[in-house]
């Protein structure tokens, strides 16, 4: 099973220059009325540098004079094609005033969004709808990620897969599943992403341990279909702590599908994967460092 790891750090654990979830680029946008189901677009020019970015938007709501109209979506599309969508924020159905904060640290998994026009688009899906939004501000965070990819579940080990979090197992096994063991150096947020090619696959996040003849045993996240498509998948704002070992699992949904996985790591602090796991791809010589 070809596999390659690629943090930043050439020793496998990834530190940032400045600190980890520093806003490099806020960007604050006039105060504007979401009138029904018409967008609304700014365009700014940034040149945050070349890195990974994260994003996280604040804003005050007041009341749009309708259940639900505070339900609205964002997209924000970067220089270099990217794009990412909040869809929906918001959701409170009580019309009284609130102010929401949202952070997506793996808004661009797998790309550098770069310099150049960075546009912001807001709309709601509610035709009767108004949002009165105020001090709204979207910011550039860098992050440090960690990535790695399987070439192929070819040959590589089988188990039964929870169904969802348990209690009961899939019927459509055995399947083959990809084992990652991580820490992270500070407690905090975490998102992780995952794309597959030539497979449906699922995401299993297990704290403390991992047994595949026990599947269900410390098991405490999992996410199938991701924003994307059924080849996709991502667990978003998982609370991880320092002091704890974790095994991310990407599996098959079920039995003879196989394909690459391509997986990424970020959050709060920095993530390093284990010198077990580590040293076993040394010794195969399969093991591969590049500065992102």
């Amino acid at each position: 099973m070809l596999r390659a790891l690629i943090p930043v750090a050439s020793a496998g654990v990834l530190l940032a220059g400045n600190a980890l979830g520093e806003t490099v680029t806020p960007v604050s946008l006039p105060d504007f009325v979401l009138n029904g189901t018409t967008p609304v677009s700014f365009t700014e020019t940034l040149a945050p540098g070349g890195t990974t970015y994260g994003l996280r938007l604040q804003a005050d709501w007041t009341d749009g004079g309708s259940a639900w109209s505070s339900e609205f979506l964002a997209d924000i599309s970067a220089p270099n094609g990217d794009s990412f969508g909040w869809n929906p924020v918001g959701g409170e159905n009580s019309n009284a005033p609130f102010s929401f904060d949202v952070t997506r640290f793996l808004a661009f998994p797998f790309g550098t969004p770069g310099d150049g026009d960075w546009d912001f688009t807001f709309s709601s899906n509610y035709p009767h709808g108004v949002a009165n939004l105020a001090n709204v501000q979207v910011d550039l965070i860098e992050i440090e990620t960690f990535e790695y990819s399987s070439a192929t579940f070819h040959g590589g080990p089988t188990w039964f897969r929870p169904e969802g979090l348990g209690p009961d197992l899939s019927p459509l096994g055995p399947v083959n599943y990809d084992v990652q063991e991580f820490s992270v150096l500070e407690d905090g947020l975490y998102d992780i992403y995952s794309e597959h090619t030539g497979f449906d696959g699922i995401l299993y996040l297990y704290a403390g341990g991992f047994d595949p003849l026990a599947p269900l045993d410390n098991l405490i996240a999992f996410n199938d279909d991701g924003r994307v498509s059924l080849t996709t998948s991502e667990l978003i704002g998982l609370e991880l702590n320092a002091d704890e070992t974790y095994f991310l699992v990407t599996s098959s949904y079920e039995a003879c599908q196989t394909g690459n996985l391509r997986n990424v790591i970020g959050g709060t602090g920095g993530v390093v994967p284990e010198p077990t796991t580590a040293a076993l791809l040394a010794l195969s010589g399969l093991l591969l460092y590049r500065r992102r």
